[in-house]
């Protein structure tokens, strides 16, 4: 598939995300896991969910403001003074607050963004070991983020 940062492009990555992010916090099958390993794992997989709250919020975009591709939203935004280039095209709080569904988060999802927000796309350059459990609830969060922003008009 050609990446053109389409509205069907960021849709289809985001699932893909998810799906690659659940595969990295599965344990081990044998009783020599290098715990060390596992956790690089949890923080890789807490990376990978990130970039599918990100995808989600931009196939939104893209589709909320009619328009046929990343670069158009940038522009469309940027005309209505909502700067989304660089590092804040992923920044999940500004791609939500352009997105204009931070007004409508329900009490269950409000705790799961509040969650996905402190994702940065600056985690690639970290490898800070994460616990299981804090890699695990974050990819969940992730996961109930996305079907909420996916299920809205």
């Amino acid at each position: 598939m050609a990446y053109t940062e389409t509205e069907a492009d960021f849709r289809q990555l985001a699932p893909s995300h998810l799906a690659n992010a659940y595969k990295l916090l599965e344990r081990p099958l044998s009783n020599l896991c290098d715990c060390v390993r596992c956790e690089e794992h949890v923080h890789g997989a807490m990376y990978l969910a990130g970039y599918a709250v990100e995808f989600i919020l931009k196939a939104y975009l893209i589709h909320s403001l009619g328009k046929a591709d990343w670069r158009e939203v940038v522009k469309e935004l940027k005309r209505q003074g909502i700067d989304v280039t660089g590092a804040r095209g992923h920044s999940l709080p500004t791609l939500l607050k352009a997105s204009g569904l931070d007004t409508s988060l329900p009490a269950g999802v409000s705790g799961d963004y509040g969650t996905c927000s402190t994702w940065s796309s600056e985690w690639r350059y970290a490898s800070v070991p994460r616990a299981h459990r804090v890699g695990t609830e974050f990819v969940q969060a992730a996961e109930r983020v996305h079907a909420w922003v996916s299920a809205q008009p």
